[in-house]
């Protein structure tokens, strides 16, 4: 049933247009529909990447530029192409984050797995044409899709997009990557067979062929193995119980221990995470140019470290093992205070500054919904919002 634009208005003032656009993303994850083409027309999705649009962007709304456009259209995709990959458990799902990510990790990398091997496999974006190309095919062949001409248009647009500059391309790159690797995805499923269901894992890892555990974040691919697998596919491995490696801005290594139960020792291990190196340079660099700028107000400058000390401790808090590191990066700050800042504005400056430190790490594991369409009435319409946010690390 078609809905006019005053009705759908008034539904947004009554709360129900959150409703209208879930059943919808439940019919497209069901392929219970002709075409894509009709949900991009549709006020019900046209509105909500209107919404979306001014809360993650709202000065390019203040500034009515053309970008205002592009990204209310990349907004409408988002929501149409998200449910046809819900399913796919290797790739990012729309509200997770490095929590999720890094649980992931520890999950796949420990004990009960085995898999201590570890590859990091960086694949190179291709250029406009070619890019819109694979995200086509791989919509086509791989997810059965039949909307050629509308993906055609939609993938250029989001190409384009992609290949531009400022958060408008992140936001194109975090809707057209999942697609554009899809073919790598199966290619390398072919080799680990990492899609295998869990039952079937754990018939692999205790026989001859070994097991894996698979996920691509854009253009970067993570892969643990177990040993068996490692030396039968050509990766550039790296043994973690013996070296580290690096993905991201994040190091990793595996490290035996021992747990208590029933007061007895048993043996246990996981995997560790700590920040690399460049990362706390960087920081260090940025909070003395901020303490060190000739021209600012010492209490902009306050605000600005202390800003700075609440991202750090926003993006890189769920690096179990970066203690050390969150301790030198509160020193670094509550220096530059001490010795930028407190003489001018007094010795109260230092108690007001944010410094990070051990009790900011977040240890807990982070589980995401296997397809998070399936329930149209799950998460709350304000969590929703939140899953499109391009700002996400």
């Amino acid at each position: 049933m078609l809905i006019r634009r005053d009705e759908v208005k008034q539904k947004i003032r009554e709360g129900q247009i959150y409703g209208l656009l879930r059943r919808a993303q439940k019919r497209i994850l069901e392929r219970n529909f002709t075409s894509l083409r009709e949900f991009s027309c549709r006020d019900t999705f046209l509105l909500f990447a209107r919404r979306l649009t001014e809360k993650f962007f709202p000065e390019t709304v203040k500034k009515k530029t053309a970008t205002e456009e592009y990204v209310e259209r990349a907004y409408v995709d988002w929501l149409i192409l998200s449910p046809l990959l819900g399913s796919y458990k290797w790739l990012p799902k729309p509200g997770m984050h490095r929590g999720h990510y890094l649980t992931w990790a520890r999950r796949s990398c420990n004990k009960q797995t085995r898999q201590w091997f570890f590859a990091s496999v960086k694949l190179s974006i291709p250029d406009v044409e070619e890019m819109a190309k694979r995200a086509v095919i791989n919509a086509c062949e791989i997810v059965q899709l039949r909307d050629v001409y509308w993906l055609e248009e939609e993938f250029k647009f989001l190409s384009w997009m992609a290949h531009s500059d400022g958060l408008k391309a992140r936001l194109a790159k975090w809707i057209l990557l999942p697609w554009v690797f899809l073919d790598e995805d199966m290619r390398f499923d072919a080799l680990l067979k990492f899609s295998y269901p869990g039952w079937k894992k754990e018939t692999a890892r205790a026989g001859k062929e070994g097991s894996a555990s698979y996920f691509r974040l854009g253009s970067e691919i993570w892969i643990f193995a177990s040993q068996k697998l490692a030396e039968k596919v050509d990766l550039p491995w790296t043994d973690l119980r013996e070296n580290r490696s690096s993905a991201l801005e994040y190091v990793f290594w595996y490290e035996e221990g021992v747990r208590y139960e029933g007061g007895k020792k048993k043996p246990s291990g996981g995997l560790q995470i700590a920040l690399q190196d460049e990362i706390l340079k960087q920081f260090k660099a940025e909070a003395k140019a901020i303490a060190n700028h000739r021209s600012m107000n010492p209490h902009y400058k306050l605000y600005r470290l202390n800003e700075l000390a609440r991202r750090f401790i926003q993006i890189h808090k769920y690096a179990i093992s970066a203690g050390i590191q969150f301790f030198e990066a509160g020193r670094i700050v509550k220096d530059l205070v001490q010795k930028k800042i407190a003489p001018i504005l007094g010795p109260d400056a230092v108690k007001k500054g944010i410094y990070p430190g051990a009790a900011d790490i977040d240890r807990k594991l982070y589980f995401h919904r296997f397809n998070p369409f399936f329930d149209p009435k799950d998460p709350s319409e304000d969590e929703f919002i939140l899953w499109w946010n391009p700002y996400q690390p």
